[in-house]
Order: structure tokens, then C-alpha cells, then sequence
């Protein structure tokens, strides 16, 4: 009786040895080492790299696209703005220019050549408007459109509207301020001096930034 019993109590043990001895090998990997992992075949990492994809598409289309619509539609709001400072800063210099050629001319005096600069500046100064339309109407696309594009698109869209300010906006105001520095405020001085000896004119223009 009593060997039966320490027979059981030895196979009793023995399993429970079994277990433990299972239970470590499972915890360390059967041996390999619990932090050492096995490589992904090219399947699994096509598979990993397109699950990454699909998230990252779904919070664009969820929440990021969202975000540059928002942004988007503050700048053009902002350029909205400054457009509309900056026009009113040229239009008020133009229109004192134009007062004191006008008062000249009625004198008397030979005021062809600034008359001839006013034709310029208005013609750069009309590109320059019409450049600046076309820069908010890429703003409102980019922000009215941009959850309906895919990531890459509405990248795209946002470069095509940097690369518009830079290449155009920045280059008219540049030619606008160019001409004034180096054409149209020297024959105003010119004229100014024949008029009234040597005082300098007090119209001046702001570049727009």
C-alpha cells in the first residue's frame, strides 16, 4: 500500500517537473532566446507594410485631410486679407503720383515720361492683382478638395500653390518695387526738381511682403 502510493506521488512529481520543464521552454523560445525574433518572409513584410499603408490612408481620410482643409482655408483667408492692404497701399500711391503729374501738367510742365511710367506700373500692377486671384482660387481647390484626393494628390496641389507664390507672386511684387526704385521714383524726382528746385517727393511705396 504504501509503495503504490509513493509511486503515485513519483508520477505526480514527474508530471509536474514535465510542466515546468514545458512551461520554461515556452517562455525562451524553445531555447532560441526570448528577445531573438524570426524573420518575416517576403509575403509577411509586403503584408505588414500595406496593413501600415491602410492605416495611415484611413487617418488622412479621417482626420489629416481634415486638418489641411483647415489650414488651407486660413491662409487663403489671410492672403485674402493682406491682398486686399497691400492693393489699397499701391492704388493710394499711384493716386498721388497721378494728382501731382496732373497739377504739373496743368502748369505746364513736361510730364511725359512719368506719365509713361504710370501706364507701366499699372499694367505690372494689374498683373500682379490677377496673379493674386489666381493664387487664391489654387488655396480654395487645395482646401475644398483635399479629402477627396489621396495623400500624394493633395501634396501635389499644396507644392503646385508654394511654387506659384514663389515663382510668380514673389517675382511681380520684386518688378513692381524694382520699377518704382529704378524707373518711376527717378523721373518723378526729375520732375519734381524742374518744378520746385530741389525738394524731394514725399510719395513712397511699400514692397508688399
Amino acid at each position: 500500500m504504501k509503495k503504490r502510493k509513493i509511486g503515485w506521488l513519483l508520477l505526480g512529481i514527474g508530471f509536474l517537473v514535465l510542466g515546468v520543464f514545458n512551461l520554461v521552454q515556452a517562455q525562451s523560445g524553445n531555447g532560441l532566446g526570448q528577445n531573438q525574433k524570426i524573420p518575416l518572409s517576403d509575403e509577411e513584410k509586403a503584408a505588414k507594410k500595406a496593413e501600415v499603408i491602410g492605416k495611415i490612408e484611413e487617418r488622412w481620410k479621417t482626420v489629416t485631410c481634415k486638418k489641411v482643409e483647415n489650414r488651407m482655408r486660413n491662409r487663403y483667408q489671410k492672403y485674402e486679407t493682406n491682398k486686399s492692404l497691400h492693393k489699397q497701399t499701391y492704388e493710394k500711391m499711384k493716386t498721388k503720383i497721378q494728382a501731382l503729374v496732373a497739377d504739373f501738367k496743368a502748369k505746364g510742365y513736361a510730364v511725359e515720361e512719368v506719365e509713361a511710367d504710370l501706364i507701366q506700373l499699372e499694367e505690372k500692377l494689374q498683373k500682379l492683382y490677377t496673379d493674386h486671384d489666381a493664387l487664391i482660387m489654387k488655396m480654395k481647390e487645395a482646401e475644398k478638395g483635399a479629402c477627396q484626393m489621396t495623400r500624394e494628390e493633395a501634396g501635389e496641389k499644396i507644392k503646385e500653390v508654394k511654387q506659384y507664390r514663389l515663382e510668380t507672386i514673389k517675382v511681380d511684387i520684386a518688378d513692381i518695387h524694382n520699377f518704382y526704385v529704378s524707373v518711376l521714383r527717378p523721373d518723378l524726382i526729375a520732375l519734381i526738381q524742374e518744378v520746385r528746385g530741389t525738394v524731394k517727393p514725399s510719395v513712397t511705396v511699400s514692397p508688399i511682403n
